[in-house]
């Protein structure tokens, strides 16, 4: 007997098999171009919320700043102030640490100004890896992010306020007056964090020797530099004959005030205290020599603005030092955002004057009735126009104004229109690229300059001027030498000149991050009372 053969119905499974490795490497690839697209977009959106949080903050900055100037300048007094005092200079330093890692000739152990100076002035800006050609050299009077300027406006203004600093051993203070002495600069920064007293220069400092990032590591970089607005209450001694300042004389046993004043044997003819340098700080009557109005311990000063006519005035028209009076304020503060270890009032009281941060420029000019001028904008030195026997410019005697802002003219089809004729250091503001100096009574110029460049010499409150230069353009490499200054000062022995009648201040805000390209520029205007 036979059997037939069974047959399955079952198929056969097929073998599977895995990856291979070419897929495996393509799919490794396509995440990791995943992963790296989305770190990518991750990155652009951070930079984007960073650049977005630094605008805001410069314009939150900008925005108080403004109120602030504004308020300060519009109660300024003028006429009789003991004196107006504008500095302008120029100052090197690199933007950040960046900025100098990637400079090519610049040698970080460098103690020789000279050097140190060239390696700041020197851009390659033909990237040929060479910062020696001749279109390299930065010229100082151009605002760029490694030449920048630093004036100080320091002025006497009238409106309430209280101390924002206390006493010795006290935080506050309720001390309130209705003067006040108000200082607009950047501030010195001490090397070291909890140094209460001297500080050093922004950047490679003015003069001497150049400071190396070792020397001066707070206040080295531009974003590092700190804008002050140091306010001095002026207030009288209540108690005549004590040199006493008491918070309040109804109040029993109300503590005595720590303020700058004048020693019991200063006589008017030999100190300029409270407003020189090195002023001393005294409850009494007695000073104390280690407590230097420069340090910013204290924001109260023994003296109205009144006495000073009887105290100090001699100081200041005395024909001895009538040319250099106004060397005895020409110093910055001391000052730190962070205050001291441990805590103390004078640690915090230095916090104070700090007012913005990362202020990389700060630019003052003034605009007033210096000269009489034709409808076309020229100096007119034709008496049969007005008063004067032909003086066009302030003599002091009263000729050579006509009661009306110095202005330009500028000729837009056929149209002339009027423009604020402002004065100071160097400026271009047309950017062409150079800063003509004016060369004579039938020229106008577009760009800032000195007032003494119309009236071909300096006006008796232009205490320092900048050398000519050559080719009376003050934007080339050589237009503007080292440690170049303008400093105008009015004070009681310049009375029969004319003042300022307007301050333009041009500030710039950086970020110390480095989250947005460039500083952000603002311009302020404020017409003085």
């Amino acid at each position: 007997m036979t059997f037939p053969i069974a047959r399955s119905n079952a198929r056969r499974c097929p073998r599977r098999s895995g990856f291979t490795l070419l897929e495996v490497l393509v799919s490794i690839s396509l995440v990791l171009l995943i992963i790296l697209g989305v770190n990518q977009v991750f990155a652009l959106t951070s930079r984007a919320v960073g650049a977005g949080n630094a605008l805001s903050t410069a314009v939150r900055d900008a925005r108080n700043v403004q109120s602030i100037i504004t308020n300060d300048l519009s109660n300024a007094e003028i006429e009789r102030a003991p004196f107006l005092y504008l500095d302008s200079e120029v100052m090197l330093a690199f933007r950040n640490k960046e900025e100098q890692l990637a400079d090519i000739d610049f040698n970080p152990a460098s103690t020789a100004r000279g050097t140190v100076e060239t390696s700041l002035l020197t851009v390659d800006r033909d990237k040929n890896g060479r910062e020696n050609d001749p279109g390299d050299q930065t010229p100082r009077a151009f605002l760029t992010s490694r030449t920048h300027r630093t004036d100080v406006l320091k002025f006497f203004s009238r409106q309430s306020g209280r101390r924002q600093t206390g006493n010795k051993t006290t935080f506050v203070s309720g001390v309130s007056a209705s003067e006040q002495y108000i200082t607009y600069g950047h501030v010195r920064q001490p090397a070291v964090i909890d140094n209460l007293t001297t500080g050093q220069l922004p950047g490679i400092g003015p003069t001497g020797t150049a400071l190396t990032l070792a020397a001066n590591p707070n206040n080295f970089y531009a974003t590092q530099w700190v804008l002050g607005r140091v306010v001095f209450l002026l207030r009288e001694p209540e108690i005549s004959g004590s040199n006493k300042i008491i918070r309040d004389t109804t109040l029993p046993g109300s503590p005595q005030q720590t303020y700058y004043g004048r020693g019991n044997s200063a006589t008017p003819a030999s100190s300029m205290s409270p407003f020189s340098e090195n002023s001393q700080s005294t409850t009494t009557g007695t000073m104390i020599a280690s407590e230097l109005i420069q340090y910013s311990f204290y924001d109260l000063m023994g003296m109205g603005m009144e006495r000073h006519r009887t105290d100090i005035m001699p100081f200041f028209i005395n024909a001895g030092r009538q040319a250099t009076w106004h060397d005895a304020i020409a110093f910055r503060h001391s000052a730190y955002p962070a205050p001291s270890r441990p805590l103390t009032s004078q640690g915090v009281a230095r916090t104070v004057p700090c007012f913005v941060k990362s202020c990389t420029q700060f630019v003052v000019e003034y605009a007033g009735d210096f000269m009489r001028q034709k409808d076309d904008g020229t100096q007119d030195p034709d008496p049969s126009t007005g008063p004067g026997s032909g003086k066009w410019f302030a003599d002091g005697s009263g000729n050579g104004t006509d009661g009306v802002i110095d202005y330009n003219v500028s000729n837009e089809g056929g149209v002339l229109k009027r423009s604020i004729r402002w004065y100071g250091f160097p400026r271009d503001v047309n950017n062409d690229g150079k800063i003509v100096r004016n060369t004579g009574p039938t020229s106008t110029n577009a760009d800032v300059v000195p007032l003494r460049d119309y009236t071909s010499t300096p006006l008796k409150f232009e205490r320092t001027v900048l050398p000519i230069p050559a080719g009376n353009d003050y934007g080339t490499a050589q237009g503007v030498g080292t440690n170049a200054h303008y400093r105008c000062v009015w004070g009681p022995d310049t009375s029969s000149y004319p003042r300022p009648k307007m301050i333009r201040i041009v500030m710039a805000v950086d970020d110390p991050a480095a989250r947005i390209a460039r500083e952000q520029y603002y311009e302020y205007v404020v017409e003085l009372p």
